[in-house]
């Protein structure tokens, strides 16, 4: 069946009992797209959005919210593939940014917090305990010079005793 809404919104698709219940695909007025299946007039199971602000997101739905695995491509290029809760990135994931970064690891209600790897554009990469993005706890930092630090950090800055390596071979502990 069809059905257009007053606010101009369309859907296409199955309907039991008046409600959206099935596969469907539903055109937005903003020109956002949903293609995927519903149950009980809402998003849920596998699905994909295409926002009209460039957003996308294809993978999992769970009553109308991101939920599960999937793939989120923000408006500004990065790429998010991992779990959702309630719409966020949650659990296991890597986003990839435009500009060549990453961080692969531990993500808390949309927020990269736990165990990762964060690489920078210029390659050097931290692995170890992070907090809101940054380091925070005890981690590795290796920089593309060959110079490595292992150590304790605390809001992205080294803080307190750790090991520093230098390519050659030089090693300061304190």
């Amino acid at each position: 069946g069809k059905l257009t809404q007053g606010n101009g919104d369309t859907y296409e698709g199955a309907f039991v009992m008046g409600k959206r219940e099935g596969e469907g695909r539903m055109t937005y007025a903003d020109g956002s797209t949903y293609q995927g299946a519903f149950k009980a007039d809402m998003r849920h199971g596998q699905g994909s959005f295409a926002g009209a602000d460039k957003t996308a997101y294809r993978g999992a739905w769970d009553q109308g919210r991101m939920e599960g695995q999937g793939q989120l491509t923000y408006p500004d290029g990065s790429v998010y593939q991992g779990g959702f809760k309630a719409n966020l990135p949650d659990g296991a994931g890597k986003i990839t940014f435009p500009g060549g970064a990453s961080y692969d690891g531990q993500w808390a209600a949309g927020v990269m917090t736990g165990k990762g790897t964060l690489t920078h554009a210029d390659g050097a990469a931290y692995v170890g305990a992070v907090v809101a993005g940054k380091p925070e706890g005890a981690g590795v930092m290796t920089y593309p010079d060959g110079y490595s630090y292992d150590g304790t950090w605390k809001a992205g800055l080294r803080e307190g005793a750790g090991k520093a390596t230098w390519a050659d071979g030089t090693v300061y502990e304190g």
